[in-house]
């Protein structure tokens, strides 16, 4: 069966380090992928190879059969592919309604996002449907800025599901959160599964081991090995790469 997605031999220096190093890595649809590693595993850079924030030295990618390898973000986004970041990506001075409004004009106009303008009740729903997924409607009117940072998140969350997304990528979605907030994020990501695939890269293996059909581990740039969470978690080279266990 085709992958969702694909990265073949994808590389990425920067001078003289080696972020990302000849990876091979593919995401089936309908899954709940997780990418985990110690720090500068090269995670973060490899989720940004696939979403077009960076070009590869050297490999291709794949979305769906299509080459994507060369395409910026934003086609990437017209594509189904969209992300959050580990630092909330809002624009702070404007409405929590008006963050995800410009998300869904950029969904309906399949294009680069546009300034801001009147548009009909479908488009005035679709924003609402999405903040009350994500429990965000009674915030609807407050300044994104001014919400807590878990808050900011989960508007951030409700942006990339307003794209209408065939594979969402979260970059380490409970960092600097609480354990109720935690508990929160866990049960959004596994609804959002039912509908659309998922790549989580995660440094929390208990939500990791939770959520995840099948986990990716990296380390020093390279895939060291890959399996199911009971796999991963049984796995002596991932107990000492990721876990620090001796031996």
């Amino acid at each position: 069966m085709r992958p969702l997605l694909e990265a073949v031999k994808v590389r990425r220096t920067f001078g003289g380090l080696v972020a990302v190093d000849d990876v091979d890595f593919r995401v089936d649809a309908a899954e709940i992928r997780a990418l985990i590693g110690p720090n500068g595993a090269g995670k973060t850079t490899l989720a940004n190879l696939l979403t077009g924030r960076l070009r590869p030295t050297s490999g291709r990618v794949y979305f769906e059969g299509q080459e994507i390898t060369f395409l910026p973000a934003h086609r990437r986004v017209q594509l189904g592919i969209a992300c959050t970041l580990q630092i909330p990506a809002v624009l702070r001075g404007l409405s929590v309604f008006e963050n995800v409004l410009l998300a869904v004009q950029r969904a309906e106009l399949r294009g680069p996002l546009g300034f801001l303008r009147p548009q009909g009740e479908t488009l005035v729903v679709r924003v609402c449907e999405v903040l009350e997924a994500v429990g965000l409607l009674d915030t609807w009117e407050e300044p994104a800025g001014a919400l807590p940072y878990g808050h900011q998140r989960l508007v951030e969350l409700a942006m990339a599901l307003a794209l209408r997304p065939r594979l969402l990528v979260l970059d380490e979605p409970t960092q600097g959160l609480s354990p109720e907030e935690i508990a929160r994020w866990t049960g959004l990501i596994r609804r959002v599964a039912q509908k659309t695939t998922v790549l989580l890269i995660e440094h929390n293996l208990p939500v990791v081991l939770d959520l995840a059909h099948r986990v990716t581990v990296m380390d020093r740039g390279r895939i060291l090995f890959e399996g199911t969470p009971r796999e991963v978690e049984e796995e002596p080279a991932v107990q000492r790469a990721y876990l620090g266990a001796g031996g």
